[in-house]
């Protein structure tokens, strides 16, 4: 089956965004190494130039097209789960549960936003390990070779070494937040993890379930962090019929079917 997501449209803006920060990262690192043993003033107004746009597009992406961009996956969500119309945009088969409009459904879209999310975020973790080591080593070489160069490209350096350090460490935070998340959804929701084989949700863990959706969005809005298209194409054919197998075991899923 074919899968429309009109949201998509949102994040292919970022994600260009996020090759231009990309292409901006290493035109910088290229520059750094050659001013080493090239001390020209057009080098230098190079590199300002590159960070420049490196923070702007960066602060850009993450405050204004990102947040519209999650605002929009949410409401989507919300229309897909309650069949209510809040936003023009469309999705048909981006979410894998056949449950009726309903508080359940709401809840099933959101764990399989979560399982999607973590994995990629998962593979992330390796995968962009290289820039923040790279923004490290750079800063260090900034400090060494051009402390009496120039004070404005210390500091427009720092800033953006910065930006990648901190970066990381936040993606490392919302793996371990994401990872915790996953957990409570799998035992609130897949029988195996259930104990005395109860086959319904009571009313209290509906509530916990939804006090954590509610979180899920809210950790998505504060770090910021744009899951890898590429990733998620490399792996979909499996993760979605990993999650296929973890759907089958769902409890409310078994309801519609009593």
């Amino acid at each position: 089956m074919s899968i429309k997501d009109g949201v998509n449209n949102l994040y292919e803006i970022v994600n260009l965004f996020k090759k231009i920060t990309d292409y901006t990262f290493y035109i910088n690192i290229i520059l750094s190494l050659v001013s080493i043993f090239c001390n020209y003033p057009t080098i230098l107004a190079l590199q300002l130039i590159t960070i420049s746009i490196n923070i702007s597009v960066s602060f850009i992406s993450d405050f204004i097209f990102f947040p519209k961009a999650e605002e929009e996956r949410l409401r989507t969500n919300i229309k897909n789960a309650f069949g209510v119309d809040i936003t023009e945009y469309d999705t048909d088969g981006y979410y894998n549960n056949k449950q009726p409009h309903s508080i359940h459904k709401a809840i099933l879209n959101t764990f399989e936003n979560i399982f999607f999310t973590k994995n990629i975020v998962d593979k992330m973790i390796l995968k962009d390990l290289l820039k923040p080591i790279l923004s490290g080593v750079l800063l260090v070489v900034v400090f060494v070779f051009f402390k009496e160069r120039s004070i404005i490209l210390i500091v427009f350096q720092s800033i953006f070494s910065s930006n990648y350090l901190i970066g990381y460490i936040k993606l490392c935070i919302f793996k371990n937040k994401l990872g915790i998340l996953y957990s409570r959804f799998r035992s609130k929701l897949l029988s195996e993890c259930r104990k005395e084989g109860v086959d319904s949700l009571t009313k209290e863990e509906l509530v916990i379930l939804i006090t954590d959706s509610i979180e899920y969005e809210l950790l998505k809005s504060s770090f910021k962090i744009m899951p890898s298209s590429k990733v998620f194409c490399e792996n979909n054919e499996e993760w979605s019929s990993e999650w296929d197998s973890i759907a089958d075991t769902i409890v409310i899923s078994k309801n519609e079917h009593q």
